[in-house]
């Protein structure tokens, strides 16, 4: 039987433990919420990490649209559209941008291998026509004057980091040289491929003879004296690709002409070659330009012969040297985007880039990077 003091106790008892309850209840529920809180968050996170063309299927859907398109556009996003839209990663690669914009201190960087940040529809270019682009390419500054080099040359930098077209296929022919093998653009026997820059690496040029292409390489640097005939059936010519045709042209001295040092070059703008090779009547499905600079005078050559609409196709590889005359940079900078304004959309690049503002001869760049023509409308 239950004493009366037990009898007393019991309330007391019974309060101590709902008390005790109520608190562990609260407790729990703290954990809980601050455990969910952290899930939320870190999903977001990992939502926003991989919210990038990479996973597109996690992409908003005007970047899922617009990647059916084939374009990526570049641009700089408002406030508003780097909240709802762009990646985290792109976020922190805009901050970085911004403070090498802003940073007076001498900077020593490389960038890494170009990613995708944001995608939308390009508009179709008016100036591009059969009969040639006016480029307006002319250097605005003096001889003397490199106040603007550093921007212009960060400018190219992360336009070549870049992509403007998103190709779902791209197959490697030979080291780091890519062929877009998706519709437009599919590269098929009976195709002409031009390979400008040679130095005895045939990877491209056979793998390109092997899937059944006519191909025509040239390279005045590299001894030969003739034409022949390799066992893959690539026609090499000892001829180089420039913005005029001569018989005589005297090559900048650099590690491939000490080969051969005081030798002449005979050399012929493409629009020359073509003819001379009878290859009027024939699209260039792929064209390929690896000559040591100068592609800076050779695009605008390009881009004003006619020729623009007949190339399917290109792989260029764009370099500044140490030597560079820093005026020079932002006509750099004009070329590569009148290049790009005449429908060459960008869909691979590996550009390794180093620059010291405090020292002029500490700067280089060097981009193979492979463009799909949106222009390409020849007709045999």
């Amino acid at each position: 039987m239950t004493s009366q003091k037990d009898f007393e106790m019991q309330p007391r008892y019974t309060s101590r433990c709902t008390s005790s309850n109520f608190r562990r209840f609260i407790i729990v529920a703290i954990l809980g919420a601050f455990i969910i809180l952290i899930t939320v968050h870190g999903t977001d996170k990992c939502r926003d990490l991989f919210s990038s063309t990479t996973n597109i299927e996690n992409a908003p859907e005007n970047t899922i649209q617009a990647r059916n398109q084939g374009f990526i556009a570049r641009h700089t996003p408002t406030k508003e559209q780097n909240d709802k839209v762009l990646p985290t990663t792109a976020k922190q690669q805009l901050i970085e941008v911004s403070k090498l914009k802003d940073s007076k201190e001498p900077i020593d960087w490389k960038l890494p291998i170009a990613t995708t940040q944001h995608v939308s529809k390009l508009p179709e270019s008016k100036e591009q026509n059969g009969n040639g682009l006016k480029v307006n390419t002319n250097d605005s500054k003096k001889p003397n004057e490199t106040t603007n080099w550093i921007e212009a040359f960060r400018e190219l930098a992360r336009d070549l980091r870049e992509d403007d077209y998103f190709c779902p296929n791209k197959v490697e022919r030979g080291q780091l040289k890519f062929d877009c093998n998706t519709s437009p653009f599919v590269v098929q026997k009976p195709c002409l491929v031009y390979s400008f820059g040679i130095n005895n690496q045939w990877s491209f040029d056979d793998a390109m003879a092997n899937i059944g292409c006519d191909v025509f390489s040239f390279d005045p640097s590299m001894g030969y004296t003739g034409e022949h005939v390799r066992p893959s059936g690539v026609h090499f010519y000892p001829i180089g690709l420039g913005s005029k045709s001569m018989d005589d042209f005297t090559p900048r001295m650099d590690n491939y002409v000490k080969k051969n040092p005081g030798k002449k070059w005979k050399i012929r703008t493409l629009g020359d070659l073509v003819k001379e090779l009878n290859h009027s009547k024939r699209p260039i499905d792929m064209l390929k330009i690896d000559v040591e600079s100068y592609e800076w005078e050779i695009i605008p050559n390009i881009l004003q012969s006619g020729l623009v609409p007949r190339i399917k196709q290109m792989n260029m590889e764009f370099q500044i040297f140490e030597d560079t005359p820093p005026e020079r940079i932002p006509y750099f900078l004009n070329v590569y985007k009148a290049m790009t304004k005449a429908g060459f959309k960008q869909f691979y690049c590996m550009p390794s880039v180093t620059l010291n503002k405090n020292d002029l001869k500490n700067k280089r760049l060097i981009s193979e990077c492979a463009y799909v023509n949106v222009n390409y409308a020849f007709r045999k």
